[in-house]
């Protein structure tokens, strides 16, 4: 590993740590297109590689976010969305067995292009009104998408709890972080498991993308409360927007 390399890793566990504080997701979001178009992982390979590199990051962001909570936090609800997740994640690993790479990274850019819409079309001047968490059965169907996405895609499924519970059922956005960080826990667990077996995972990655994420994550859970985050939120839907086009190029290359 050189040190251009060296550099690009902990660039990207940075980023990665600060974006999983931010916007409960885990860092995946980075994580994979970095392995994929800068280390020349494949897509699979990519996504094992980036759930090995979630699992403590998630944990570190999740706890900054609890000790941070005003409030009791929702543990009943955490527990039915994780397990929901941990049972539809082995389903996402068996699906991205069958699947084909090139596939897989056309799904990859549909995903890239929804969080970005979903975070273009966000209203920043509106300030949510204090709404319950939604029903268990609820609960139950989005923490399933949330495995099933986090261990298809490799990016921790946060994106389906936050922007469901924000969008759609009008819950504060800093419960709705806090409750994806937990959740992106066990699933991104279960997950790893199963693309371990298949031998998804290239370790040699791991360690130089955890640290610096770890570190990042850490601070921005201290400092996310305090700060608007609309020019992070535009930033990163011109990030996406570049990456899903990278890809794409690069799979229209590819015959399969």
């Amino acid at each position: 590993m050189n040190k251009k390399e060296i550099i690009q890793l902990f660039a990207t566990g940075t980023g990665a740590g600060i974006l999983s504080s931010l916007f409960g997701v885990g860092g995946g979001i980075l994580f994979v297109p970095a392995l994929h178009l800068l280390f020349g992982l494949d897509i699979k390979k990519a996504i094992g590689t980036s759930l090995s590199c979630i699992l403590p990051i998630s944990i570190v962001s999740g706890l900054s976010h609890y000790t941070l909570f005003e409030g009791e936090f929702p543990w009943k609800a955490a527990m039915i969305l994780s397990f929901a997740s941990i049972l539809a994640a082995q389903v996402g690993v068996f699906a991205s067995g069958k699947l084909k790479p090139k596939f897989l990274t056309y799904i990859f850019i549909v995903y890239f292009l929804f969080t970005s819409l979903r975070l273009l079309l966000k209203d920043a001047q509106v300030e949510l009104p204090d709404k319950p968490i939604p029903p268990d059965y609820v609960l139950g169907i989005l923490g399933s998408i949330s495995g099933f996405v986090s261990s298809l895609m490799g990016v921790g499924g946060g994106v389906v709890i936050v922007s469901a519970l924000v969008s759609f059922f009008e819950v504060k956005i800093v419960i709705a972080v806090a409750l994806s960080l937990i959740v992106i826990i066990p699933s991104t667990l279960s997950g790893l498991a199963g693309h371990i077996v298949q031998k998804n995972v290239a370790w040699k990655y791991t360690a130089p993308l955890i640290f610096p994420a770890m570190f990042s994550a850490y601070f921005t859970a201290k400092i996310v409360h305090k700060i608007s985050s609309r020019n992070l939120e535009l930033l990163f839907c011109v990030f996406a927007i570049l990456v899903s086009y990278s890809m794409w190029k690069k799979a229209g290359k590819n015959p399969a």
